[in-house]
């Protein structure tokens, strides 16, 4: 009798594991909840907090979940880990080692040392085997108010499955008239909230969130999930010119630079710019900027 009622408890511990198996083939991890608040406050100062939890189904997923990195930008920005642990099956609690939470420079700018004010915040996992569960919890805050309008780009799917993906955004009621938003490949409708009339936050929700697969030569990811773009700027001319007042400047041409353009237009404007436009493309060096708050 004792051997069945083992059996039987047996095969209640594993039923979860077998429901879940069977609802994500081929996962090596579920986001349970992957939610992000971001506020402009009334002086212009943006603080974003995020908090994941992420449950590890494979062994694979140490290699995916095990470093969670989270740009920032150190001369303008701090950065507080305030939670992050690994939730073993057993009830067991592991802290990252302090030598586990470090910064580093974003790959986009690692050869690039004019921009090495952008970092890396990257948080190691300890313990990452089937069925725990990690927790992590950080907020970023603007030192400063910001000097133009807020921006960013959200994606609501990865290559991973979410349970459940949440964002909002806080700002004050008088800048409502210039907020504008746009929510791509879905018809998620925001919930608007006010208040005390004085602030008004918008929260996008979607639940249940499929995996892409990923194949060869497939674009990238936030050319074909949903994604929520928003923005306070009044168009992309006013879009533009913040960031040209930062790179034109610099962009002074030169004889040499001068000549260089002349040799490589044809005898349209069309093929100058397509010949420009090829030349920059193979022999040029490029730096990529992400620009907003994702």
């Amino acid at each position: 009798m004792k051997k069945y009622i083992l059996i039987v408890f047996l095969l209640i511990t594993l039923l979860p594991n077998i429901s879940e198996a069977e609802e994500y083939p081929n996962a090596s991890g579920v986001v349970l909840l992957d939610s992000t608040t971001i506020i402009l406050n009334k002086d212009m100062k943006v603080s974003k907090e995020r908090f994941l939890r992420i449950k590890i189904l494979e062994k694979r997923g140490r290699n995916i979940f095990g470093d969670i990195k989270e740009r920032y930008d150190k001369n303008s920005q701090d950065f507080e880990v305030i939670s992050a642990q690994s939730l073993l099956p057993n009830g067991d609690i592991l802290f990252p080692d302090e030598d586990a939470i470090s910064d580093v420079s974003a790959p986009e700018v690692a050869f690039a040392t004019q921009y090495t004010n952008l970092l890396m915040k990257v948080v190691s996992f300890p313990g990452l085997n089937p069925n725990v569960i990690i927790e992590y919890h950080y907020k970023i805050i603007s030192q400063e108010s910001i000097n133009h309008p807020l921006s960013g780009e959200v994606l609501f799917q990865g290559t991973e499955p979410i349970k459940k993906k949440f964002f909002s955004l806080t700002f004050p009621a008088e800048k409502e008239n210039e907020f504008q938003y746009k929510f791509l490949r879905s018809e998620i409708e925001p919930v608007i909230q006010n208040q005390n009339d004085e602030m008004v936050s918008y929260s996008y929700i979607m639940k249940d969130i499929p995996k892409i697969e990923r194949e060869p030569y497939m674009p990238p990811i936030s050319e074909i999930v949903p994604k929520l773009q928003f923005t306070f700027h009044d168009s992309w001319k006013d879009f533009g010119e913040i960031f040209s007042e930062n790179f034109y400047k610099s962009a002074k041409p030169n004889k040499k630079i001068k000549k260089l353009a002349k040799d490589l237009c044809g005898e349209t404007e069309a093929e100058c710019i397509q010949n420009i436009v090829l030349f920059v493309k193979q022999k040029i060096r490029n730096v990529y900027l992400a620009f907003g708050d994702r």
